[in-house]
């Protein structure tokens, strides 16, 4: 009988080096660019001794990279060869991880139709492997996606299977990656906010943003903690009076906020978005000539990243206060 074939996996000691060269990067022990430079080192090694696995990691890892500073075009390309590696070694996990990966790439585009497709295979291929937290995050993100097209109840669904996931994978103590399903949970309740806030209701979107402030800061990243703040300068835009005192009280801080965590890592598609919401929490409070200003900043970092659609709502909402 022939044994089944094995999925190629990147060796071990290629594996370290890379995680190692990702944890000074964290750590701010180098810059972007001097990563960037040794993980292209690593991929003529990897081209150098064939090895596909190796191959595929080390793309994998630079189209991260890119992606975390926004730059979305680079990070595709990687990923795509990163895919073709990973078909070549045969590893199905991996792939998912890929489409995965990708799929946050075109959602952030504003190319949704095909970030859904990308997410829904990572899913399906994950639900095969019995991978629940692949599941949960490709549940995620497409829960996020659905928010962006207003989706809602299907959006709510998905966020909320994605989260009693997340549970059962704790419950299954997946090694090593307990503190993911927490920085998961931030995006989980980040979106619920954000559905709660478009349907006006504003003491659950408070709630929410709450507990995304609170797992971000638990897991001490900086992105996430961002993203909590953000969401919490939109929501009290929209409240009539400040829910809590011992908080910032004027949605401005809470921008500036997350603004000082996005600038820590650099990430340039997030500081953008951070840009376009405190210009539309402006003009909801009036203040009609900054907004223009600041949608304008906004359009002009979008456009630079390729982030087609949310350049169109800028240039829309800068129309509208002029």
């Amino acid at each position: 009988m022939v044994a089944p074939y094995a999925p190629q996996e990147p060796t071990a000691e290629f594996n370290e080096r890379c995680i190692n060269l990702l944890r000074q990067w964290d750590t701010g022990k180098i810059s972007s660019r001097e990563l960037l430079s040794q993980l292209a080192d690593l991929s003529r090694e990897a081209t150098s001794a064939n090895h596909a696995a190796n191959q595929g990691r080390v793309e994998h890892l630079q189209g991260y990279v890119h992606h975390y500073l926004g730059n979305y075009n680079t990070s595709i390309m990687h990923y795509e060869k990163a895919r073709r590696y990973y078909v070549r070694a045969g590893n199905r996990g991996r792939i998912a991880t890929i489409d995965l990966n990708q799929g946050e790439n075109y959602r952030l585009k504003g190319e949704f139709s095909r970030a859904l497709t990308l997410f829904r295979s990572a899913y399906e291929t994950s639900e095969s492997m019995q991978h629940l937290p692949m599941m949960s995050f490709a549940l995620t993100n497409e829960g996020l996606v659905l928010v962006t097209v207003k989706d809602y109840e299907n959006a709510r669904a998905a966020l909320q299977r994605a989260y009693d996931l997340s549970v059962e994978w704790d419950r299954k103590v997946y090694d090593g990656v307990v503190e993911e399903a927490e920085a998961l949970r931030n995006e989980i309740f980040l979106g619920l906010a954000e559905i709660e806030l478009a349907q006006n209701r504003l003491s659950s979107a408070w709630d929410y943003a709450c507990e995304s402030l609170r797992n971000a800061q638990a897991i001490e990243e900086p992105r996430a903690t961002g993203l909590a703040y953000r969401i919490l300068g939109d929501v009290l835009t929209a409240l009539p009076a400040p829910v809590d005192p011992s908080m910032p009280t004027s949605p401005d801080d809470f921008y500036r906020q997350a603004m000082e965590c996005f600038k820590q890592v650099q990430a340039e598609g997030e500081i953008g978005r951070t840009v376009f919401a405190h210009a539309r929490s402006l003009a909801a409070r009036r203040s009609r000539l900054k907004a223009a200003q600041m949608f304008r900043e906004a359009m002009v970092i979008f456009t630079r990243l390729g982030m087609t659609h949310d350049a169109v709502r800028a240039a829309e909402a800068q129309l509208k206060v002029l």
